[in-house]
Order: structure tokens, then sequence, then C-alpha cells
């Protein structure tokens, strides 16, 4: 595996496998809606769709997407708390042609004022859509909880009353200020040639230049006496009840991080997991059960 850093400050990591003739690609920008002010609620989201809309070497609409498929492969994102992720599979003989789409996406984005205008549209309908998920409303919930007095006790699509007043001018601030080469980490997998396509990736890279990134001010972690001891109950019209607990990890440190990783799939991930198995299928006390493990950023201490 090659792990190098790009003269920009740009993040790489690059394998072959050869256990299939596909390579993916995740290029990761270290921004999510954690670095959002509470006026720009819900922005990382939506710049992450706004990103499919047309770029510098791909301005049509679509032509993204089309460019992706023609060659057998696809093409998406996500936007969680502390990152913004964007992703592509393709036969690995494409590699470079997904590298172009990706630099050009993530740099070279065109933000056209009337696809933004629809895009909010799009968005309120999934807030509400979200609204109308009791699972999704109970994380909500839960995180807002947990986490109150920090900027994840706000939710990632946004709320309708903070998106509606977005501007091209302020989706475009928030984009030239965080999507930077040395705010990215690249993550290329598969039957490729691992140095030609880090020379690639370089040579796509290199004009690109570093930018000074905003340190954000360290939250600390709330302590049992300071949660909120009540329980929240919420009345909807729902098929099914949902319930959520949640525990603090005591003195979680990165070494014991992968640690709580295995012990939240061994309780849940597959059928031979502890509770699915003694809770789900033998008690049948439940139609469905999960856990999670997660971990704060850095911006956490």
């Amino acid at each position: 595996m090659i792990h190098k850093n790009i003269k920009n400050g740009t993040e790489s990591y690059i394998e072959r496998t050869t256990f299939s003739n596909l390579v993916t690609l995740e290029f990761i920008i270290k921004t999510g809606s954690f670095h959002e002010k509470p006026d720009e609620t819900g922005i990382a989201h939506l710049l992450e769709h706004m990103l499919f809309k047309g770029s510098k070497k791909f301005p049509k609409l679509g032509q993204v997407a089309k460019e992706i498929e023609k060659h057998g492969g696809d093409i998406n994102a996500y936007t969680s708390y502390d990152h913004t992720c964007y992703y592509i599979t393709v036969p690995s003989k494409y590699v470079t042609n997904a590298i172009d789409i990706l630099v050009d996406i993530l740099f070279d984005s065109i933000l056209d004022d009337n696809e933004l205008s629809k895009e909010l549209e799009v968005i309120k309908e999934e807030i509400l859509r979200s609204e109308d998920n009791p699972n999704s409303y109970l994380s909500r919930k839960m995180f807002s909880n947990i986490f109150s007095k920090t900027p994840l006790e706000r939710p990632i699509l946004g709320f309708k009353t903070s998106i509606k007043n977005f501007k091209r001018s302020s989706v475009f601030k928030f984009y030239k200020k965080w999507y930077v080469p040395n705010n990215l980490i690249c993550i290329i997998i598969g039957n490729i040639n691992e140095e030609k396509t880090f020379s690639y990736l370089e040579e796509s890279l290199t004009s690109y230049k570093e930018s000074k990134i905003q340190k954000l001010k360290a939250h600390k972690l709330p302590l049992y006496d300071n949660i909120r001891k009540n329980s929240d109950i919420e009345f909807g019209n729902w098929q099914e009840s949902r319930m959520q607990l949640a525990i603090q990890i005591p003195n979680l440190e990165s070494r014991f991080t992968a640690l709580w990783d295995v012990f939240s799939c061994l309780l849940t991930d597959g059928d031979a997991s502890i509770f699915s198995r003694e809770i789900q299928n033998k008690k049948r006390l439940v139609t469905a059960i999960d856990s999670l493990s997660y971990t704060p950023s850095e911006h956490f201490g």
C-alpha cells in the first residue's frame, strides 16, 4: 500500500487488490455539519448535493453521473457530522476517469443558482420524510439530548427554517473555506498499479493550492452528571414503537476505539450476534435491534 501526502497537503492511501477488476475511490473532505455555524445548519449536506449538479469539466446537469454510468460504475456521497465522503466504483481500467471527476467536482463545482433553488426544495422534502421516519426522528432526539449545546445537537439535514435562507453566496463561501486540498483524504483500492495511480492523482491535484483551515474550538464531552436524566417520549403516526438507549463509554481513547466497535458488532451485527440471537430470534421481543459505537471527532475532549 502507498501512503503519501501530496505537497499541497492531500493525504492519500492507495492499495492494490486482485480479487476483482474493480476499483473504489473515496475522497473524504474532513468537514461536515459539525463545522457549520448556527445560521449554516444544513449547508454541508446541501453542498454535497450541489457538487453533482455540474462542474468545470462536466458542466451539464446529469453529466457527472452519466460519465460514470457509461463505464459501468456508480457514484454517490454522504454527509456526516465531521466529514463528507464522495465515492465511485468503476472497472479498474477507468480509475483515471474517476479521479478526474472527483477532483473536478470537489474543487471546480459550478454551484448553479437555478439548480440551488431546485435542490433546496428537494432537501425540504428530505427533511419532511425524516420527520416521518421514527428511526431518524429518534436518533435526532438522542443526539440533541446527549450533545446539547454542541454542534452535534443540530440535524445534518438542517431545519426547514434554516435552509430557506441559503443563497449561492453563502454556499460558495462555505465551499471555498473547507474544500481545499489539505482538508482532503483520498483512498483508492482495487486492481490497479499503485505507483501509476498515485502519480496520476498527484498530477491531477497539483494545481490546487493549500489553504489555511480554521481551527474549531474543542467541546467537552458531557459527563454523566450533566446528561439530562429525564426520558423523552414522543407520540406520532407510526406503526411500531421505537426505543433508543445511550451509554457513555468511559475512558475512550484512540487505542480502544476499535475494541468498542468490535463489541458493538458482537451485540447486534448479523443473526449470530448476541442480541439478535437472544432478544430478536429466540425470545421475539423485538422486530429489529441494532447498536452503534459512536466516536466523536477530535473536536471533543
